[in-house]
């Protein structure tokens, strides 16, 4: 009789357990007594649907409300959680697009490892091709006082390979895109800043890391050292006077800034992944009436967005535009996009003293994204 007491009482426990958990995500999606975290990224959010009588016969209805109501449905960030947290913790898997956990939980995107390999690597006739452009367009410019300079920026898989899975480890190793450029802009009268050889050199030197752990960027305070760097070698090129970059004492912080995790962020895990110590020194412009005369137009991907929310493009580079992956227009600091002028475009290009093409390793193979091959045949082909 006891037993039968018991067992009854744990099938009430084992209703009221289902009831729960079947009504109480759906009491959150509707009154919200929980606060949830966002999940971090940019997700689709399907439409409550409307019912008529074709979507209802036809089943259409039914899918888009289901769909509807998962993306909806209450606590529904602390489930995702939960499973990224526990395919990562047990598997090393990351639920984020092309993340690839390497060694120590070093996070990477997978292509910054398969161009260390030459595995997105170009043709070197190619390469000769457009920097022989390039050469040509830096000569023009500089015929009327303005000036290109080509940055190769750090990558997260050439600065940190020894944490590569092991999976990877035993790859073939081609000549990679960056041994390409690397190789030949020394032999071309063509201003350029290879800030990835820096970054190596500065390997192991620099007391706070100037690459992440669980970003895919150079550090803020790699970020900072770019921006000093930059800011000089354009007053070297230029003969004008630049802002100069205040950077204080870097001392340890307690926290990781954003920048410095956004790979970590976009796996949206429960728990935080052992990060380094970073630091995050105080970052001024400087600058006075004559350092105020040179604009600067940047082309260039996502390791410029650092140096533009720092302020340079409007407070070091006199107002200058950030065109992104050179089709989206940024400008006065402010995230106001406007599309490049494809069909106007060497004349938008030359209201700027000075042109900085800026492609970390993995974007090299884009060959300045257009830059080259629009000012080329605006310049050369309709003078003909």
């Amino acid at each position: 009789m006891e037993r039968q007491s018991s067992y009854h009482k744990l099938k009430i426990i084992l209703a009221v357990a289902l009831l729960l958990v079947m009504f109480v995500p759906l009491a959150q999606q509707r009154i919200h007594f929980v606060e949830e975290e966002d999940l971090y990224g940019v997700f689709d959010t399907p439409k409550n649907p409307d019912v008529t009588w074709a979507t209802w016969f036809d089943g259409s209805f039914q899918k888009e409300q289901e769909e509807h109501v998962k993306f909806k449905i209450g606590f529904k960030s602390w489930f995702v959680r939960l499973h990224n947290q526990l395919e990562f913790s047990l598997f090393d898997q990351a639920n984020a697009d092309e993340v690839i956990v390497g060694k120590e939980n070093f996070l990477y995107q997978e292509r910054y490892i398969l161009t260390c390999f030459g595995e997105d690597a170009v043709d070197s006739n190619l390469v000769t091709y457009q920097l022989n452009r390039l050469e040509q367009i830096s000569d023009s410019l500089e015929q009327i006082g303005k000036h290109v300079i080509f940055i190769i920026a750090p990558g997260k898989g050439s600065f940190y390979p020894e944490y590569f899975p092991d999976q990877y480890q035993s790859r073939l190793r081609k000549k990679s895109n960056y041994d390409l450029f690397a190789a030949a802009l020394p032999k071309r009268d063509i201003h350029y800043l290879d800030l990835n050889a820096w970054f190596m050199r500065m390997k192991g030197k620099t007391t706070f890391p100037i690459m992440s752990k669980t970003g895919i960027h150079w550090s803020d305070y790699g970020a900072m050292l770019a921006a000093d760097t930059i800011t000089k070698y354009i007053a070297k090129v230029s003969g004008a006077p630049m802002p100069k970059i205040h950077i204080d004492a870097p001392v340890a912080a307690d926290y990781v800034a954003f920048n410095d995790k956004d790979i970590e962020m976009g796996m949206n895990l429960l728990f935080d992944i052992e990060d380094l110590t970073m630091a995050y020194p105080y970052f001024e412009i400087v600058k006075d009436s004559l350092a105020d005369t040179v604009q600067v137009l940047t082309i260039g991907d996502s390791f410029y967005w650092q140096l533009y929310h720092s302020g340079m493009s409007s407070k070091a580079f006199n107002q200058g535009e950030f065109w992104y992956y050179n089709q989206q227009v940024y400008v006065n600091h402010i995230d106001t996009i406007a599309q490049v002028a494809i069909n106007d475009y060497a004349r938008q290009v030359l209201k700027n003293d000075v042109v900085l093409v800026v492609a970390t390793d993995a974007n090299l193979g884009q060959m300045g994204y257009g830059f080259i091959d629009l000012m080329w045949k605006d310049l050369f082909e309709k003078e003909k």
